[in-house]
């Protein structure tokens, strides 16, 4: 290209043997101007391709001029001149070539803006000329080429940078010239640079031969490519123009390129843009003159809009949304094909509403364009139950000239009409009559009708409101909305039942400002819906994964029913597995439909509940006393209650009288929202089962209670149920705290499913990998972390907590993996982030119990997760009383500011409480805390690799249950006490200690899980022993009594300063290194509560202590058998000033 490599076998002769034969042979003018510019035309070498030897032409040798001379200005000048036009000729030639095989592909999205790029095809057209060129000598066509196209690319970009900056840069007209100039010549320089390097590097790869470059070629090419960038842009202006004018224009030619007629016309409207970004492969051609008056034309197969010049610009824009919703339609037109034998009415039926919606949205861009452009919204019907009865200019109704179509369409379900018509006696013509439904066929109208021509505003109400996310009933039927800013197009779902494997319709949605909505009369409670987003599956480039394959779940859903039930063909992925090992597979678009295999939305009435004054009960926190637990799992193995209702919400109401027996205050059900249970593909390798997900921490609709937990049904009963579950809850003055998972979702990392969110703005619902979007942020260890600090997303978070609160009357939330909130939008670490400040500053939540769990796989914040309102568990609780009381030394110090509520972390003033726990859902269970060394998950499919390996816990001689051990009967007797002894001691620990204690469901009755320590896809070893309650009565009896101890004596409303620690003598603690015992005295300041005085020793001895100054009598003695180890004041054993603690043991004694 630039250089020459205009001639390189000139170039690299020495200068004095070029210059000796230039005037011998000719003149200065044809050795500086003429041969130059013939060279760089370059038609010599084009005609020798083809040409048969013999005839081929030999190019004028020309001089090699001394550098920086006149004649080598002259020569590079020269040269730059007869190469540009060649080269921009070859780059139209190649952008109509690229449109037309773009049109003919029926090319969409980033291809079809690909192959409308102006500057791509100059590129690859420019390369393609030099390739078709013969080389000169030490040349190459693909060197050349190559060379060429580099050259190019610098060209462009550079050109395009400066266009943009030296506007701002510059103020006058003269500096802006001097700016331009100067920078395109740069650009030029070094783009010709890059084109001869490029150029003879890669020739000599290809050759073999040594590198041709050298300084005095590089220098040249350099001169040339800047004379070239000045002149290019104003002469690729030039033939676009006369193009345009003398063929495209012209009604033998194609059109005008969309996104041209705009910039040629000074049209600016937004939407007009928009459609012209969305269909780069469109064009227009306009009618002028004695053409004009025809009226305007969206021609979709050959996706030309023909514009009536005479028309308003707002008919451009009902064409072009023509055009764009001929490819939306498609699957619309699909659907239709499939009824035409099994139900043609209906067929017919779907085929009219599809016309009158394409005619409806093509009528609402043109209101909309032209409204902006006059400020007067033009004589438009855009009413799509109004359309269909209008009389177009012929004389026939829409509906007439639309089923006319659908009987083509009978006879050829391919058929698809190809024209659109705006003003023409096909479409909507301003001047036809508009008539009402149930208007009679001659005419009459009722009192109220419209006039011919009268001005018909957007009924806004018809085509929905944005303002209401999600499936909102209306006085007609069902308003839906749903935020997507990427979307190009969005489709609403409707399904007959909740079985069906197709929609029986498909409905486009319509947008405002990101939102796409759609109100869909007579729709009720109770039906089916999904929706489908259109637009770009560029994850690499900016992490947009959509894809018009994928039903998905309405976020703001409020019930769903059924499961993902994949047929092993792909449907739940987003992308392309059709080659399973492939590691890029995820960078390409699935494209097997997943509708049949979906779960779908319910429509749900949140108002058809009696909650007959029921509201939150806003138990303090010193008061609460959390029970944790598996909702399915609490009532699924007991048959005390109705089969149909084990597992259930309804089953759990069966079982409240044992929560209040208990004594708890709250239950913290773990996840209830709708989530993947089916995410497992592992099996059980002892049984062979197929493994379920148990716990739930794989949300799939978060505004949307989990059915299988729904013994009334699945289609939007669920959400009666669970309030019944609440009110019932709340009747017996036991709160309710969701765990709820806004760190992430069941959608997984790249290679995961496509429930919802990914095909819904992935890029702004998930944190992305900077510079690497099509990967997923990963803090939580489940593959992707919500982006809870994205504007979208944070309203999101906020207004399903407001949900929960205000319609399920919800007392509080425990958020999994909390610290996931402290990654800002960007994916940096803050210590207070928008969505805490938001969740904190919310007046609707000043009652709320929030409770964080302060930690992910990269943070641990523990006591400095937030300065207000949040609790947080405190895992360092859990593992210095398991520490303790297993009998590890050291202990005692720490053990003695968790047992004080942590104070140095948490100030209750604040609202900030410390969660205390000895065990939870993560984890051993009491029972196997003290039963196990080592966690055993085989079970779990993992090879037993998952789960903690640290769990500070000690079988107590023998590796889990003692009954078949191969062990002395008094052996295991002994290892028994031992175990209850332990389990004992740290509930008590738990109960008397400062700060709100939670414990897990089941510890009470010692239920295990085998030695299983991350249970999570075991469904039944999550569920609660009912049938081992009788032989585990003690250690209920045991917790209950700790429980109303620990009411009676307000443990939870003493402060630190109530709190006197002691040793084996009074008020003289060993916090030292060595220690395994501890003591403490509370003496809560509130009238009529008894001093408590509690000690236990941990080590494997006896120990005598003395007791403070009082009277003492003993509550508690872990150590004593059943009935001993615990009493009420009443029976409480008077003691003297000494007591000798058993090892292991703790006891509590009271004060008068």
């Amino acid at each position: 290209m630039v250089g020459d490599r205009l001639d390189i076998t000139a170039a690299n002769k020495p200068a004095e043997a070029a210059s000796s034969t230039q005037h011998d042979s000719s003149s200065w003018f044809a050795s500086n101007v003429l041969d130059p510019f013939i060279h760089g035309t370059g038609v010599v070498q084009v005609y020798n391709t083809f040409a048969d030897k013999k005839d081929q032409i030999a190019l004028p040798e020309t001089h090699q001029a001394k550098m920086f001379s006149v004649d080598w200005a002259v020569q590079s000048l020269s040269g730059a001149a007869g190469a540009i036009i060649p080269y921009v000729v070859a780059g139209k030639v190649m952008g109509s070539g690229m449109r037309a095989l773009g049109g003919e592909l029926g090319l969409q999205g980033g291809a079809a803006r690909f192959m409308a790029n102006e500057s791509a095809a100059q590129i690859l057209g420019a390369g393609a000329y030099d390739f078709v060129k013969a080389p000169n000598q030490g040349e190459t066509r693909i060197g050349n080429a190559v060379g060429t196209m580099a050259g190019f690319a610098v060209f462009e970009g550079g050109n395009h940078f400066i266009s943009k900056a030296v506007p701002t840069a510059a103020t006058t007209q003269i500096a802006r010239l001097g700016l331009t100039g100067a920078g395109r010549f740069g650009v030029g320089a070094v783009g010709g640079l890059t084109s001869y390097d490029a150029a003879n590097l890669t020739t000599s790869l290809v050759t073999g031969r040594e590198n041709q470059s050298n300084m005095e070629g590089r220098l040249n090419a350099m001169a040339n490519g800047g004379f070239i960038n000045v002149a290019l842009p104003a002469v690729q202006k030039g033939f676009t123009k006369a193009a345009d004018f003398a063929i495209n224009g012209r009604s033998f030619g194609g059109g005008i390129p969309v996104e041209r007629y705009l910039q040629n016309n000074g049209i600016s409207d937004p939407e007009l843009s928009k459609l012209s970004y969305e269909n780069r492969l469109a064009r227009v051609k306009e009618l002028t003159g004695k053409d004009s008056g025809t009226g305007s034309v969206a021609d979709t197969r050959n996706n030309v809009v023909v514009l009536d010049a005479s028309q308003d610009i707002g008919k451009l824009a009902h064409e072009l949304t023509h055009l764009r919703l001929a490819n939306q339609y498609e699957g619309g037109y699909r659907t239709v094909a499939k009824n035409l034998k099994s139900d043609p009415v209906k067929a017919e039926q779907q085929f009219m509403q599809i016309r009158a919606e394409m005619e409806s949205q093509a009528r609402q861009a043109e209101v909309r364009v032209q409204t902006r452009k006059t400020g007067a919204a033009p004589d438009v019907v855009t009413d799509v139950a109004r359309i269909g009865q209008e009389v177009a200019a012929n004389g026939k109704t829409y509906n007439d000239i639309w089923k006319s179509e659908f009987a083509r369409f009978q006879a050829d379900p391919t058929y698809r009409p190809a024209k659109e018509y705006s003003g023409a006696p096909e479409s909507g013509n301003a001047d036809a009559k508009a008539t009402k439904p149930g208007e009679n066929q001659a005419g009459e109208n009722n009192p109220g009708d419209n006039k011919p021509g009268q001005v018909v505003p957007i009924d806004k109400a018809t085509f929905g409101s944005p303002e209401h996310f999600g499936a909102t009933l209306t006085e007609k039927g069902v308003n839906f909305a749903v935020d997507s800013h990427g979307a190009k197009a969005m489709d609403l779902l409707i399904f007959d039942s909740a079985d069906a494997r197709e929609p029986s319709q498909v409905l486009p949605m319509y947008e405002t400002n990101g939102v796409w909505h759609r109100e869909v009369p007579g729709m009720k409670a109770g039906d089916f819906y999904l929706f489908k987003a259109h637009g770009d599956y560029t994850p690499a480039q900016d992490g947009s994964r959509f894809n018009s394959q994928k039903a998905l779940l309405d976020p703001y859903g409020k019930a769903v029913t059924g499961d993902v039930h994949p047929t092993g063909k792909g449907e739940e992925l987003g992308y392309d597995n059709t080659v399973p090992n492939d590691a890029s597979r995820q960078l390409r678009p699935s494209t097997v439909d997943n509708t049949a295999v979906m779960p779908k939305n319910v429509v749900v009435d949140t108002k058809d509940f009696k909650w007959d004054g029921d509201k939150p009960l806003e138990t303090p926190m010193s008061d609460t006393i959390i029970y944790e637990m598996n909702l399915r799992g609490f009532t699924a193995d007991d048959a005390s209650i109705a089969p149909q209702l084990r597992g259930t919400y309804r089953g759990m109401i069966e079982k409240i009288p044992y929560l209040k027996d208990l004594g708890i205050t709250a239950v913290e059900l773990m996840p209830i929202m709708k989530f993947h249970a089916e995410d497992s593909t592992r099996t059980n390798p002892q049984t062979g089962e197929k493994l379920q997900n148990a716990w739930g921490y794989n949300t799939m609709s978060f505004q949307a209670p989990e059915g299988r937990f729904a013994a009334d049904g699945t289609h939007g009963q669920q959400v009666n149920e669970f309030k019944s579950l609440v009110k019932a809850l709340h009747d017996n003055n036991i709160e309710v705290i969701m765990d709820v998972v806004f760190n992430h979702t069941a959608e997984g990392d790249p290679f995961g499913p496509t429930f919802s969110f990914k095909g819904l703005d992935n890029n702004q619902y998930y944190l992305l990998v900077p510079n690497r979007p099509e990967l997923y942020f990963d803090a939580t260890g489940c593959g992707n972390t919500v982006n809870a600090n994205n504007p979208k997303v944070q309203k999101f978070i906020l207004d399903t907590l407001k949900y929960w609160h205000e319609d399920y009357h919800i007392d509080g939330f425990r958020f999994d993996l909390a610290t996931a909130f402290n990654f800002d939008a960007t994916g940096k670490f803050q210590e207070k982030t928008p969505i805490m400040q938001a969740i904190e500053n919310e007046p609707a939540f000043a009652k709320v119990k929030f409770i964080a769990e302060p930690w992910d796989i990269m943070n641990y914040r523990l006591g400095h997760f937030s300065d207000r309102m949040w609790s947080e568990w405190n895992g360092s609780f859990r593992d210095v009383t398991r520490g303790f009381v297993r009998g590890e030394s050291g202990q005692t110090g720490v053990l003695a500011d968790r047992i004080a509520g942590s104070p140095g972390w948490f100030d209750e003033s604040t609202g900030r409480h410390s969660i205390n726990f000895a065990t939870a859902h993560d984890g051993f269970t009491l029972r196997d805390l003290v039963s196990y060394d080592s966690k055993h998950n085989e079970a779990n499919g993992e090879q037993n690799r998952d789960g903690s390996n640290d769990n500070k816990s000690w079988n107590s001689g023998y590796e889990g249950p003692v009954e078949h051990a191969n062990i002395p009967e008094w052996q295991k007797i002994q290892i028994e006490q031992l175990r209850d002894r332990q389990m004992k001691n740290m509930l008590s620990l738990l109960y008397l200690s400062r700060g709100t204690p939670m414990m897990l469901m089941g510890d009470e009755i010692r239920r295990t899980q085998n030695g299983n320590n991350n249970a999570y896809n075991q469904l039944r070893l999550n569920n609660m022993p009912w049938s081992q309650l009788p032989q585990n009565a003690d250690m209920l009896r045991f917790t209950q009594m700790m429980i109303d101890l620990r009411k009676s004596h307000e443990i939870g409303r003493t402060r630190p300063s109530d709190i006197s620690w002691h040793g084996v003598e009074p008020f003289k603690p060993d916090f030292s290194e060595g220690a395994r015992f501890i003591a403490w005295q509370t003496t809560p300041k509130a009238p009529g509560v008894k001093p408590l005085y509690q000690a236990f020793n941990a080590y494997w001895e006896p120990i005598k202590i003395q007791l403070p100054p009082g009277e003492w009598s003993r509550l508690v003695d872990t150590n004593l058998p059943t009935g001993q180890d615990i009493v009420t004041s009443d029976k409480a054993t008077p003691l003297a000033h000494e007591y000798i603690i058993q090892p292991r043991s703790g006891i509590v004694l009271e004060g008068k």
